[in-house]
């Protein structure tokens, strides 16, 4: 099982609903930038499942992944399935339960998620993976309950 999980990019500040902020430019680029290492990253393996929560900006996150990867000639689910369990201040042990179940339906194959903190820190520490918060844009690989890679927009300028 490999659980690819991703927190959104960065959004705009409004003072609009919290479920309704977009992603701001740097937002774009660095989910674009991580995109396309992972594209690099996965050397053609498919992702089979795409999941987000429901809010704007994990979900442009999502396609913005999908759009990337497809075009780098990674076979993706065009779909993004967007769940509420993934929103921000959800259950990280249902959330990661939810994941796992997916994973194991979608095996060999990849899955990714994108949300938020403090949620995508909770599923990688319910998941045996990664500790610590996540950076925007930041992405975890999660295999087996172990992380064995990540993917740091800042590290990748």
């Amino acid at each position: 099982m490999k659980i690819l999980l991703m927190r959104h990019g960065d959004a705009v500040r409004n003072d609009g609903p919290d479920e309704a902020r977009h992603l701001s430019r740097t937002g774009r680029h660095d989910s674009l930038s991580v995109a396309r290492a992972l594209a690099a990253k996965l050397h053609g393996e498919r992702v089979d499942f795409v999941i987000s929560s429901h809010l704007v900006r994990a979900v442009q996150t999502a396609e913005i992944v999908v759009g990337e990867l497809t075009r780098a000639g990674t076979e993706v689910d065009p779909m993004v399935h967007a769940d509420p369990i993934f929103e921000p201040d959800a259950s990280p042990r249902h959330a990661a339960q939810r994941l796992e179940s997916l994973a194991a339906r979608h095996a060999p194959h990849a899955i990714l998620c994108v949300c938020h903190e403090p949620i995508v820190r909770g599923i990688a520490a319910h998941l045996g993976g990664a500790s610590g918060s996540f950076t925007t844009s930041g992405l975890a690989c999660i295999e087996r309950g172990r992380t064995v890679w990540t993917l740091d927009p800042r590290s990748l300028a």
